[in-house]
């Protein structure tokens, strides 16, 4: 049985601390974070755009709730076809991807801490902000002109074609598979994007099989409405080959439900990956917060180490 605790101790889990250690953890960041800094959920985002067409009179009170009782890619689906009988091109999302307030927690920051290259299915760029903070860089002056440069590395990619196996090489870099706030044609957002984003030999297809090929995976943020995606994203990384390495789900749960955990433990299991539970009874899904700032504390000091320093060095120059 497991030993369930607010903050699940991260020395437990050896395979996170060693990829860590050896430039091969990719964090994939989920909504759950987002939220804590008062971004919309999933769902929240497709109602949201179910009431701009009740707003615009395209559907009444009725198929209005019948919309939002759907999965929100079938309702965001639905929308869209709406909105294409009707001519009627949708607002940029950023219209409805705005939060109504910024509470910033400290997570991102904590969480750019642990080594690791982002994947994330969020489109907001809270966790950009913090990678494009710490990705400039001083070149040294020359003879022609000895002022020192501030050289801004790229660590944000949300382009389809930039969804490249190169790009899991580097910690610190930032992928937003799904695409980004900052360029609507980078997201995905109909079933219709799902199925070519995801479809057999893209890119993206293949980033994923590499990744859950060869890298430890630690799955941060998801919750139960979006079980959905990430059964998506793991088994479309299953079709190409079988799985070796080990992948961690950090997984929220209230002190009444560890009976359906160890269920869940199990169904996870036959997709390699392995439930990190932690209680949240006490403060809510704010816990995350908590348990993301003690693991930061253990995995930051890995970029100080002269092993980890030195074999980034190797990675710049395989890139």
């Amino acid at each position: 049985m497991t030993n369930y605790k607010e903050i699940p101790d991260l020395n437990e889990y050896p395979p996170i601390l060693k990829a860590a250690r050896d430039g091969k953890l990719i964090v994939f960041v989920g909504a759950g974070v987002s939220r804590l800094m008062g971004y919309s959920s999933w769902k929240t985002y497709a109602d949201k755009k179910v009431e701009f067409l009740r707003k615009n009179k395209l559907v009444n009170y009725y198929i209005c709730e019948k919309l939002k009782s759907f999965d929100p890619r079938k309702t965001l689906s639905l929308c869209e076809i709406i909105l294409r009988e009707n001519d009627i091109p949708f607002p940029d999302d950023v219209v409805f991807l705005r939060p109504d307030r910024i509470s910033d927690c400290g997570i991102y920051k904590d969480l750019y801490s642990f080594n690791a290259v982002y994947v994330t299915t969020n489109y907001d760029d809270c966790l950009d902000k913090v990678a494009e903070e710490n990705a400039m860089e001083i070149s040294p002056g020359s003879q022609d002109n000895p002022q020192q440069n501030k050289i801004i590395k790229q660590k944000v990619f949300f382009l389809e074609e930039e969804m490249l196996v190169s790009k899991l090489l580097e910690p610190g870099n930032v992928l937003h598979i799904h695409g980004s706030v900052k360029y609507r044609g980078s997201r995905i957002v109909t079933v219709q994007d799902y199925m070519k984003r995801y479809g057999r030999d893209s890119k993206l297809q293949t980033l994923l099989e590499e990744m859950f090929a060869k890298f430890t995976v630690l799955f941060i943020g998801y919750g139960l409405e979006e079980y959905e995606i990430l059964d998506f994203i793991v088994n479309a990384a299953h079709r190409g080959q079988r799985i070796q390495n080990e992948h961690y789900y950090l997984y929220s749960i209230f002190s009444t439900e560890k009976e359906l955990c160890e269920l869940n433990k199990k169904y996870y299991h036959d997709l390699n990956v392995e439930l990190i539970p932690y209680l949240i009874d006490k403060n809510g899904y704010e816990g995350l917060v908590n348990v993301v700032h003690n693991w930061a504390q253990i995995l930051a000091p890995i970029a100080r180490n002269p092993f980890f320093i030195e074999s980034k060095k190797m990675i710049d120059e395989v890139i």
